[in-house]
């Protein structure tokens, strides 16, 4: 098995949240619910997974930037 990568979490409004350890997500039992702390172990977001637009790795750049480089 791989060792865990940290990731992001792209939404439809174009909000990105980055996941930096595994147990700083959560997926509720019935799947439509993550749960994500932030690296002081605080709760951070709640997101309607019908809202993820994209997974991606590599460092969390905000939707602003992105948008200033293209």
């Amino acid at each position: 098995m791989l060792p865990f990568q940290p990731f992001n979490v792209e939404l439809a409004n174009g909000k990105t949240i980055r996941v930096i350890h595994p147990d700083f997500a959560y997926l509720s039992p019935a799947g439509r619910t993550l749960i994500v702390y932030g690296p002081d172990e605080v709760w951070s977001e709640t997101i309607d997974v019908f809202l993820i637009t994209n997974l991606s790795q590599g460092r969390a750049t905000s939707a602003r930037r992105r948008m200033q480089k293209g």
